[in-house]
């Protein structure tokens, strides 16, 4: 769905430039400075999305990790608790 939106867009942005008084070598000039502008800020929002891809995936390991830990802990939590049931009473 992302992927389509941003197809659509650069469809849309696809650059004329249409000035009756400027030649068509300036014409020409300005429609690839707008086009290159378009490239950079679209690989610079790549290159942020694939950074914070890469910043969730390492928050999810760290998520992960912690909630094993805390499995973890609740587990020898529980069997300290058996243990405590076990002993005998005076």
């Amino acid at each position: 769905m992302l992927e389509q939106f941003w197809q659509d867009l650069r469809d849309k942005m696809h650059v004329t430039i249409a000035h009756p008084e400027l030649p068509d070598a300036l014409r020409a000039i300005a429609a690839n400075a707008v086009q290159s502008i378009w490239q950079a800020a679209n690989e610079a929002a790549a290159g942020e999305l694939d950074a914070a891809q890469r910043a969730r995936a390492a928050l999810q390991g760290e998520l992960e990790a912690e909630r094993q830990a805390h499995a973890a802990a609740q587990t020898r939590k529980e069997e300290g608790r058996r243990q405590i049931e076990a002993l005998p009473a005076y």
